[in-house]
């Protein structure tokens, strides 16, 4: 029940790890974020794990799960009016940037950045008086640790309007599980963690070759006859398909 499948990576590289456990033990055995330094942003949906002393990389929240949090306030306590107005304002500034990035800006104005975190503030005071006010209902208990979870991590919630390379989600890496989550409702399950480690392995290498414009079937022939293409080989070729 514990065992994981995780996935690090970008537009261009993918790489699965599987682990026993989601714990700071499975992160270093992946080797991964332990090397990784402060200037690199990590996105991801909240991972606790991740906001540890022995890490120096940034974090970054995902905001579409924060989106899908907010609806979920408001579905099971419809009378709350915070969590909408905070779901509205973030839509409309990753709308703003989208609209910045287009004409080759690349921040926000002093003015706007400052006008959206004073909204933020505000809504989560208005949130704070909406639970203190009616705190008994369903779902309550959820709403009170969202909240929470806004005013502790409120700065890496909002680290896209300050860095334009940053997406608003962290769909890419959604997207690069959904095939392992469909695999599992099939199979129900990897026969044990070697399995699934040799499966992230091949899953990695098909993958990343996908990405950069490399023909799987080369791939898989160039595997099967020990000469699988290096990173540095991918990596190369994707550059070049890039320019075709």
């Amino acid at each position: 029940n514990r065992a994981c499948m995780r996935f690090y990576g970008n537009e261009d590289v993918a790489l699965y790890c599987a682990n026993m456990q989601k714990n700071k033990a499975g992160l270093d055995k992946d080797d991964i974020l332990k090397k990784l330094s402060n200037s690199t942003v990590v996105e991801h949906d909240h991972n606790i794990v991740n906001y540890n002393e022995a890490y120096s990389f940034i974090n970054a929240e995902c905001c579409q799960h924060l989106n899908r949090d907010l609806q979920k306030v408001k579905t099971n306590i419809p009378n709350r009016t915070w969590c909408m107005k905070m779901k509205e304002l973030f839509s409309e500034y990753d709308h703003k940037r989208k609209i910045l990035i287009d004409k080759k800006e690349d921040h926000f104005t002093e003015e706007e950045f400052n006008e959206f975190v004073s909204k933020i503030n505000q809504y989560l005071l208005l949130g704070v008086e909406e639970y203190s006010n009616d705190s008994e209902v369903y779902y309550a208990d959820k709403e009170a640790a969202l909240l929470i979870r806004l005013m502790e991590y409120r700065d890496n919630y909002i680290y896209w309007t300050i860095d334009f390379n940053l997406p608003f989600t962290n769909n890419l890496s959604e997207r690069a599980l959904r095939g392992i989550k469909s695999k599992m409702k099939i199979s129900g399950q990897f026969q044990n963690i070697t399995n699934a480690e040799y499966y992230a392995v091949i899953r990695s290498y098909i993958e990343t070759c996908y990405r950069n414009g490399v023909n799987g079937h080369e791939a898989l022939v160039r595997l099967i006859d020990d000469n699988p293409y290096t990173l540095e080989e991918i990596l190369k070729l994707g550059k070049e398909y890039l320019n075709m």
